[in-house]
């Protein structure tokens, strides 16, 4: 993987079916994931990473809001790489998606 490239794509445009609700697909409800082989999966939210390489993702990018007390700062280990943003860097990460055509 050392030096690869991969697309990212924001649960909200990886969703197979309009029967998802646009929290749940923003979220990354994996129940209702389709177009996130070979990405790196943007959720709003941290999801577990064995879920995510279920749907074929290699990476994640998530939202994590360290001003809610449930939300720990602790470091978490999983099975592919990660990567939590606070709210200014996920908005400006999602600005760059939405702006850009072949972000899937």
């Amino acid at each position: 993987m050392y030096g690869a490239k991969f697309p990212l794509a924001y649960g909200k445009m990886a969703m197979i079916t309009t029967s998802c609700g646009e929290e749940e697909a923003r979220r990354c409800d994996l129940r209702f994931l389709d177009e996130a082989k070979g990405k790196i999966l943007v959720c709003d939210g941290i999801v577990d990473g064995e879920s995510v390489t279920e749907v074929g993702a290699v990476g994640l990018i998530g939202f994590v809001d360290l001003d809610d007390p449930k939300v720990s700062d602790d470091p978490i280990v999983s099975n592919i790489p990660m990567s939590g943003l606070k709210h200014d860097d996920y908005q400006t990460l999602l600005s760059y998606i939405n702006s850009t055509e072949h972000n899937l």
